[in-house]
């Protein structure tokens, strides 16, 4: 006979089949297929008569692709050194966040690598690698070897800017775009990079679009154009060579060029945005000599988000409640043992305290308490507590001033007994309205018959009687 299986071998079997079967569940050993390639120019470089002019820090950036049929979640891209060289290194973070890569589809990131200004830093290079990995457990790693290299800029005319335009106020958490207006040589050149400077500790660089004039219609989605094919392997012999495939028509691009840099807000502060056009003709490398200078400059200011503020508001009262309500209404007016009328006080109800349950309601009379029924929710002792004792000791009192008056003692004078009666009743007056006063208005009531009763016994017992006596 076939041995039954063990409840929870089969509650966990189905455990598994339901997971098994939930919708977007990625079966085993399935990741995304990554590719990195870089996107920027490998030269980099300092004004060739004077290291304090000119550009010193550089966009190096890469293309994060994801050629597989699952999504790659929460892809993380690394910049590594793989060299040494204190002259050229990072500013600002080495890790980027990227997000989810969904199948077919590419993200770009972005570092900035800085030159130190000095005239050693000239020629001298440095080895790097972009490393990407996933939450799924995929990798991939930019082509190896490839290097920064430091070159000598010629300050050139020819490269001008015409205007940077963007918003010069934003918030953390903004995503911007800057259009910078620029011309250089009608001809062209071989290799061209306009770079705008983004301090990383303000904005991170999501996307870049350019179009130029020559070759016509030629456009871009870096900011590096390699028009002649560059070689940027740094073991080949042909290395910093134009080998081929052109990247566009005729080997060159240039002329008057229109960039937008599209980025995220994601720290405080002011950055002076300036755009350096720079490139290689025949066997030099040059720049624009208007880097920094207006109309090549935009100030931005980057500000927090404004924080949330949380108010709470503390009201000190004789009762502490959540919810205030009451049961019954007090009289809009009470007869005081003088015979004159008072209207009790106009109160208004205490703020409901933190936590009071959402839905809550209560309405308000014309004299300021609250009427309705609900129920009352107390976070402490109140303090009225001893007004209900109160209450109820006067009209224990009182039944026993009655009892007594209508038996002829004189145990408790009942002229004392209102005005204790009228005592409370001032009391009560400007009370905010919890349950423990509302409970005394109720008492107050029973003592006002009470007094009543108590007034017609000394009436009865101070008039002359009219009957006969029986024979």
């Amino acid at each position: 006979m076939r041995t039954p299986l063990p409840p929870a071998t089969i509650v966990l079997s189905l455990v598994f089949l339901v997971g098994w079967s939930q919708p977007g569940a990625a079966p085993a050993g399935a990741a995304a297929s990554l590719t990195v390639e870089p996107i920027t120019w490998n030269v980099v470089g300092l004004d060739s008569n004077n290291v304090a002019a000119g550009p010193a820090t550089y966009p190096v950036g890469a293309r994060v692709c994801n050629d597989g049929s699952d999504p790659a979640t929460v892809t993380t891209a690394t910049f590594v050194w793989t060299t040494a060289n204190p002259a050229i290194d990072l500013d600002g973070g080495a890790t980027s966040s990227l997000g989810t890569i969904g199948p077919g589809t590419c993200r770009d990131a972005y570092w900035n690598v800085a030159v130190a200004r000095a005239s050693s830093s000239y020629n001298t290079v440095r080895g790097y690698e972009i490393r990407v990995t996933t939450a799924e457990g995929a990798s991939a790693t930019s082509p190896s070897p490839r290097e920064i290299y430091v070159e000598k800029l010629i300050s050139q005319n020819r490269n001008s800017v015409n205007s940077i335009t963007g918003p010069t106020s934003v918030t953390v958490g903004d995503e911007a775009t800057y259009t910078v207006d620029a011309d250089t040589a009608v001809a062209g050149f071989e290799q061209l990079e306009a770079f705008l400077t983004l301090p990383s500790s303000i904005f991170q660089l999501l996307r870049v679009g350019v179009t130029y004039e020559k070759p016509p219609g030629a456009t871009n989605d870096t900011m590096y154009a390699d028009a002649c094919g560059w070689d940027e392997v740094p073991t080949s012999p042909t290395y910093r060579t134009c080998i081929g495939p052109q990247g566009y028509p005729g080997g060159k691009v240039g002329g008057a060029l229109l960039s937008t840099f599209t980025v995220r807000v994601i720290g405080a502060g002011t950055a002076q945005l300036t755009s350096a056009i720079y490139d290689k003709s025949g066997s030099s490398y040059h720049y624009n000599t208007d880097f920094t200078v207006r109309p090549n400059l935009l100030v931005v200011t980057a500000s927090a988000p404004p924080a949330t503020t949380t108010t709470t508001t503390t009201t000190t009262t004789t009762t502490t409640t959540t919810t205030t309500t009451t049961t019954s209404q007090p009289p809009a007016s009470t007869t005081i043992p003088d015979g004159a009328t008072t209207a009790p006080a106009t109160a208004t109800p205490a703020p409901a305290a933190a936590g009071t349950a959402a839905g809550t309601t209560t309405s308000q009379s014309r004299t300021g308490r609250t009427s309705g029924a609900a129920a009352v929710a107390t976070t402490g002792r109140s303090s009225t507590a001893p007004m209900s004792l109160l209450g109820t000791t006067l009209l224990a009192i009182g039944l026993v001033a009655v009892a007594a008056a209508r038996v002829g003692d004189k145990t408790i004078p009942p002229t004392s007994f209102e005005r204790s009666l009228h005592h409370l009743r001032r009391t009560l007056h400007g009370r905010e309205p919890d349950h423990a006063v509302a409970k005394a208005w109720v008492m107050m009531d029973a003592l006002d018959r009470v007094a009543r009763g108590l007034q017609e016994t000394r009436e009865d017992r101070g008039r002359p009687s009219t009957g006969r006596h029986p024979s």
